[in-house]
């Protein structure tokens, strides 16, 4: 079968025929290991796009992962777990859950096999004993519901069920949960994922919407929680949503993608709380996503995932997509609030779909959006006014090669830029610039002077207070407002004659 370019990515050979429950790429090289409903388990080599080898199970296959690059694990819903080993054509069974085995996860940390089922038990299994469940299994941990979703990063380990359930543990320690969590998501979750650098997990859900929490639970930490929308369109004045299925995260940059039901792939800086990049769509849903080890390629599985019931779809497909760094790269905050800048006179939309902080999740209660508490500095500043020079230079050279079009198109909207300190209004960005330096400079030399009648020390507290905006009703007094202090004494002039 040869394949055939298409703008979503290379198409790899062989596909399963079922729906694809999961994907991942290996640690070690482009080997991408492929779950499916057709109850296999299949090793591609998605560079060479040639098919390695496949294992067939009792039941569908809703999970797998690698152990190394030529072994790993799956968990099935013939209530199975077992290790495959893809050079040597061997399979054997670690044990067994009482349920559809739903998720699976290897502890490079731990050197465990972590396993979570429809049962509503999590399993730790041992894969260096011998072959059987007496000698393999290393403890049982009662859930509150099934397991829907497992997410590793060092020796943490989170685990999402049924009832919005979150449980967050210490695998040196799996007696209990280190914290017992709700979803701040009001709808069923479909999938957790941690963040490469360990400080907390990114969880989707069916409504279409993801929430970034932290592991910290200090008041600091967990103000910079939030959760957005994404992966809905409006049609015909109603708004349409849909399941998020997959999460996966750029190892190189921390950016994250996710796929929906929609059939769209998008790409977040979840620092910037901004979308980065939208893929082409796909022919039919995004059931998994895999970012390869160095972050070069991204492996999308299309699979319908029956959201709508039986129906007609696209056949299931695996696509192994180059990734350019403008696609995955977060933009620095400061070029992205140059760009976004209200005054900016062509602004570079993004997308409307930007991330808004919000508290847990409460009816009728509106999102907090982020507001910038600190204010640039003076070489930010600068750098802003240079990027704006630059826009309003390459404009003005495009307008300047077609003289003989100008007559025709109609008059621009002249754009009047206003100082904040003194309402001042400047028909450039530019100009406003300069204006707002000189500000800067009189408050930098106002405050170096000891005699400047713009200041005045409080003698009991040392306190100093500027002085506020004059009213220019005499042109020889400067008139103080009425709420002014007029206490009589040193440093305190009730009115400073010109």
């Amino acid at each position: 079968m040869t394949t055939v370019p298409h703008v979503s990515g290379r198409e790899l050979s062989n596909p399963p025929s079922d729906g694809i429950s999961n994907l991942r790429f290996s640690n070690h090289s482009d080997h991408l290991l492929v779950s499916s409903w057709d109850k296999s388990v299949r090793l591609y080599d998605a560079s060479a796009n040639v098919l390695r080898g496949e294992f067939m199970h009792g039941g569908p296959v809703l999970d797998c992962c690698f152990h190394d690059d030529s072994s790993g694990f799956s968990a099935s819903a013939d209530n199975t777990v077992r290790r495959l080993v893809f050079n040597l054509g061997k399979e054997d069974i670690l044990g067994r859950h009482d349920a559809p085995v739903r998720c699976i996860e290897y502890s490079y940390a731990a050197g465990q096999v972590i396993t979570g089922s429809w049962d509503k038990t999590l399993k730790c299994w041992d894969p260096r004993g011998a072959s059987g469940q007496e000698r393999t299994l290393v403890g049982t941990y009662t859930q509150p519901e099934r397991v829907y979703s497992l997410s590793l990063v060092g020796n943490r380990l989170v685990v999402a069920t049924a009832g919005r359930h979150v449980n967050v543990y210490d695998l040196r320690n799996m007696s209990q949960p280190e914290q017992r969590r709700e979803s701040s998501l009001k709808y069923q979750t479909r999938c957790v994922r941690c963040y490469p650098n360990g400080t907390g997990y990114a969880l989707s859900s069916v409504e279409g919407r993801v929430a970034m929490e932290f592991f910290d639970l200090s008041d600091a930490g967990q103000s910079k929680k939030y959760a957005f929308k994404c992966h809905r369109k409006s049609e015909a004045g109603r708004d349409i949503v849909y399941p998020v299925n997959a999460i996966a995260f750029h190892p190189i940059y921390g950016t994250f993608a996710t796929g929906g039901c929609d059939g769209y792939v998008n790409v977040w800086d979840g620092n910037n709380k901004k979308r980065l990049y939208q893929y082409s769509k796909y022919p039919t849903s995004i059931a998994a996503l895999s970012f390869s080890r160095d972050g070069r390629l991204l492996a999308v599985a299309s699979s319908y995932t029956f959201e709508e019931g039986e129906k007609q779809h696209e056949p299931d497909a695996i696509f192994v997509r180059s990734v350019n760094e403008v696609e995955v790269k977060p933009k620095p905050k400061m070029a992205l609030e140059a760009l976004n800048s209200p005054t900016t006179a062509t602004p570079l939309h993004y997308d409307d779909e930007d991330l808004h902080s919000i508290e847990p999740w409460t009816k009728r209660k509106r999102s907090k959006r982020p507001r910038s508490e600190n204010p640039p500095t003076e070489e930010e500043y600068l750098a802003l006014c240079l990027i704006m020079l630059a826009r309003g230079a390459t404009a003005s050279t495009t307008r300047s090669t077609s003289p003989a079009n100008q007559s025709d198109s109609p008059p621009t909207s002249k754009l009047s830029y206003k100082c904040s300190v003194c309402n001042k209004a400047f028909s450039s960005y530019q100009a406003l610039g300069g204006h707002k330096a000189s500000h800067r400079k009189a408050a930098a030399a106002a405050a170096a002077s000891d005699d400047n009648p713009s200041t005045f020390r409080h003698h009991h507290n040392y306190r100093t207070y500027p002085y506020p905006q004059p009213k220019w009703k005499d042109p020889r007094v400067l008139h103080l407002p009425q709420d002014f202090p007029h206490r009589s004494g040193p440093g305190r002039p009730q009115a400073a004659s010109l």
